[in-house]
This record gives structure tokens, C-alpha cells and sequence, in this order.
């Protein structure tokens, strides 16, 4: 049985998030960010399924979000990442 572990660093974020994964155990088509009121603050396709990944925040306010990582079979999984 393999691990599942899901990295997000840093977090509190300044200019760019981190995630890193597991790719034997883990595969995700997208990601979302959006704010407190669900408004859509990023949202992408992840290319290759390379793990990890960076996330450009610098376009982004200050604040705390969810970030949604989107499966490929549409299970979902969410985190809450802070944008300083």
C-alpha cells in the first residue's frame, strides 16, 4: 500500500505554491483557487501530471483560499493555502 501524501509549500505563500506529490499513488487533470465567497481566483490544467508543480500567486490578493486538486475519475481534494 503506498502512501498518499500531498505536499503544499509554502504555506503562507508569498509569490509562488508548491505542490508536490506521490505520483506513483496520485494523478490530477486541474486545480482551482478560489476565495472565501467562491469566487475563482486561478484555475489551470495540470500538463504531464510532473510533480511538483508551481502556482504563480503574485497575481493573486492577499488572503486565505482553497485550493481544489481535480482527479481525472472526479473525485476532488481541497486544501486551504493562505496568499500573503
Amino acid at each position: 500500500k503506498t502512501k498518499e501524501e500531498i505536499l503544499i509549500f509554502p504555506n503562507p505563500a508569498k509569490d509562488v505554491l508548491q505542490i508536490l506529490w506521490n505520483e506513483d499513488s496520485e494523478t490530477f487533470s486541474n486545480y482551482s483557487i478560489t476565495d472565501i465567497n467562491g469566487k475563482t481566483a486561478k484555475i489551470n490544467n495540470i500538463h504531464d501530471n510532473i510533480s511538483p508543480i508551481t502556482i504563480d500567486l503574485r497575481d493573486v490578493a492577499s488572503g486565505t483560499y482553497a485550493l481544489t486538486l481535480y482527479k481525472p475519475n472526479g473525485i476532488t481534494k481541497s486544501y486551504t493555502i493562505i496568499k500573503q
